[in-house]
């Protein structure tokens, strides 16, 4: 199975061609927190690892700027005096860093219980990001939920890259999973089966719930799209970049059809196994 993946993986690294076009634009700071430039281009490197998208890193602090230079024949000239054309773009990703909050602390040495201690300078981050994103065929609002985060360390600053990066692939997910929803790309024995996001997204020991393809049924209002039988529950076993190897929970495993829809279990905890079936260890 562990070969089949490889071999899976291997012959998937090209992106595809005609994928959507997404605009990255610079992130507002109001908080004053000074990681907006370093978000931006975090958006930008979690949605290119997504594999599914083309995306394009934009020097205006909205698409409504850029669309008013545009309008105006107001775009900036290069070294040889040509005009920069912005290709159109599928969806607009803008936004701000609404809520920053660090917290420095400092403990002096000394002694307890007969034991010493060294100075310590511990520190906390909390971040409050809006990132709104943009279908700019319809104009609907894609993803609009704030992303909280918040970071402790006991004896040291906190990773701001490691902040941003965190904000970045959820949001990358979050946008990239409504538009190609997380499916079993390839299925194998034993229950397993390739899911088409890669580490960054679904690192190993991440618990996903599975069901079947959703049905379309036809109604008196017309056509719905109708759900899918839950399977059940299964766990990221082995990661690549472009896709993950993922294993049912539950024994005698079921078989996994192609297409198959997961969701990721935001909980992170073992389910039990319906009556008749025994946990995978």
């Amino acid at each position: 199975a562990l070969a089949c993946f490889a071999a899976f993986i291997s012959g998937s690294q090209a992106v595809a061609q005609g994928n959507p076009k997404v605009a990255v634009y610079q992130i507002k700071d109001p908080a004053n927190s000074g990681f907006a430039a370093q978000l931006q281009e975090q958006i930008r490197v979690a949605i290119v690892n997504t594999k599914k998208f083309s995306v394009f890193s934009r020097d205006f602090s909205s698409a409504e700027e850029e669309n008013a230079l545009v309008r105006d024949g107001r775009l900036t000239r290069n070294a040889s005096n040509q005009q920069v054309q912005y290709e159109a773009v599928d969806y607009s990703v803008q936004g701000s860093i609404t809520a920053a909050t660090i917290l420095t602390e400092s403990t002096p040495p000394g002694k307890l219980f007969g034991i010493s201690y060294a100075a310590c300078t511990p520190q906390s981050l909390s971040l409050v990001a809006n990132i709104p994103i943009t279908d700019n065929g319809t104009g609907e609002t894609l993803y609009a939920a704030p992303v909280t985060k918040t970071y402790q360390e006991r004896c040291q600053a906190v990773n701001i890259a490691t902040v941003t990066s965190d904000i970045s692939n959820k949001l990358a997910f979050e946008f990239a999973s409504q538009i190609f929803p997380m499916k079993a790309i390839q299925t194998l024995d034993q229950g397993r089966f390739v899911l088409n996001y890669g580490g960054n997204f679904l690192p190993v020991g991440t618990f996903v719930t599975v069901s079947t393809p959703a049905v379309a049924v036809e109604t008196a209002g017309g056509s719905f799209s109708g759900f899918g039988t839950t399977l059940g529950q299964a766990r990221v076993e082995q990661v690549q970049p472009d896709a993950v190897l993922v294993q049912m929970m539950c024994m005698p495993a079921v078989t996994v059809p192609l297409n198959a829809v997961a969701t990721v279990d935001e909980k992170q905890k073992k389910q039990r196994c319906p009556k008749g079936k025994k946990r995978r260890k």
